[in-house]
Parts: structure tokens; C-alpha cells; sequence
């Protein structure tokens, strides 16, 4: 008797096997404008120059077979992903899609374009149908948004939609924040507040100046 074994394997940027469900893999939204057209690059239309926010995935099953194919299936999250043949984003992939045996590895580029609303909430599987199966592999992600704020638009608050963050211009009325240096002596001391021990104080007794917050 022979017996042929077959293993699925769908691998998110490297992430181990035994992480692939639980805490799975982490995709950050391709919010950026990484070829300065002023459109996120989520938005744009056909490739991006320059685009380096996508993650791969690939596709394979190992055991040597030759025949039977593999579908790629998005049961959960699909409006929180896209698909891509290429890490620039061309070649646009609409999933289920599947291949023969021959065909494989292959490789996929994923681009976060929502961010996840609970852990774990997008799901990947391929499967495999053919004389010697079925059989599966999943993988989860996360998708994460990493956003820095200052206050950009020089109005006195810091939002999350302050425009311009990107770029910094003079003058009044002008985009970029501005951060005073923090040489007073604001405690009296006759040191400076930005050096000695002096250096840790945010607000003195004679002021409320001098570190500026970041959200």
C-alpha cells in the first residue's frame, strides 16, 4: 500500500505554523502616500511606485502530488483586504481562486484597506480537493492602523484628521506643528528646563510651556 501525504501550506510574511491561527499574522493599513500623488496608496488606481505596505502570501502543498487543485478562499474580512499578484500593487486577485498542482508555489501580496474591528477577524484558507484529499490550511490577521498626531494644522488640538501631517511650510496659516524650544527656566532655579535635572519638567511653578503632546 502506498500512501501519499499531503499537507496545505499557507504562509503569511513568514509567520510560524503554530501562530497562524492564534495570535495569527498582523497587517498594517497601506494609508500612506508612498509615491506622493496625494492619494493613499489603498486608494489608488492600478500599481503604486514605491509601495512597500503589502505582505506576502503564499500558497503550496507540499508532498510532491501532480494532480488535484488548491482554492483560496477570504470566508471572513473580506472588505478589510485586498489581493495583488505583485508587491506594487498590480494584477488585482479576486478571491475564491484556485490552481493546479503545476502551478504552484505561488505567491499573493495582501494590502490592509480597513482596519480590524476585533483581533483575528480576517480568515485566509486554501484548500485542496484531488485523489488524495480533502485538506486544508487557514490563517488569521489583524489589521492594525499606526497613527502618529500632532497638532498639524497649528488650530490648538490635536486630531486624528489634521490634514498635511506629512509635509511642514512657514508661516501663518501655514500646516507642520511647532515646537518651541524649551529653554526657560520656568521654576526659577537658574537652570535652563531642558537640561540637568531640570530636564524631566514638563510644567513649572512660573509657566505650563515646554513639551508639547503627541497623541
Amino acid at each position: 500500500m502506498t500512501v501519499d501525504v499531503v499537507k496545505v501550506e499557507l504562509t503569511f510574511d513568514g509567520v510560524p505554523e503554530a501562530d497562524e491561527e492564534n495570535p495569527g499574522g498582523f497587517l498594517c493599513l497601506n494609508g500612506d502616500d508612498d509615491n506622493d500623488d496625494g492619494t493613499v496608496d489603498k486608494d489608488d488606481v492600478g500599481p503604486t511606485t514605491g509601495e512597500d505596505d503589502l505582505r506576502s502570501l503564499v500558497v503550496d502543498v507540499a508532498g510532491g502530488l501532480t494532480e488535484g487543485t488548491v482554492e483560496l478562499t477570504l470566508p471572513e474580512g473580506a472588505d478589510k483586504v485586498a489581493l495583488y499578484e505583485d508587491a506594487d500593487r498590480s494584477g488585482p486577485v479576486t478571491l475564491p481562486d484556485s490552481w493546479d498542482m503545476i502551478e504552484l508555489p505561488v505567491t499573493l501580496w495582501v494590502e490592509g484597506v480597513e482596519t480590524s474591528s476585533a483581533a483575528r477577524d480576517v480568515r485566509l484558507q486554501a484548500d485542496y480537493t484531488g485523489p488524495d484529499g480533502p485538506c486544508f490550511d487557514e490563517v488569521y490577521l489583524t489589521e492594525l492602523q499606526v497613527d502618529l498626531d500632532v497638532d498639524s494644522d497649528r488650530d490648538g488640538t490635536i486630531s486624528s484628521g489634521d490634514s498635511d501631517e506629512d509635509t511642514w511650510t512657514y508661516g501663518v496659516g501655514s500646516n507642520g506643528a511647532v515646537i518651541l524650544c524649551n529653554d526657560d527656566d520656568d521654576d526659577n532655579n537658574g537652570i535652563a528646563d531642558n537640561t540637568g535635572a531640570d530636564g524631566d519638567m514638563i510644567n513649572g511653578p512660573g509657566g505650563t510651556y515646554g513639551k508639547w503632546p503627541a497623541s
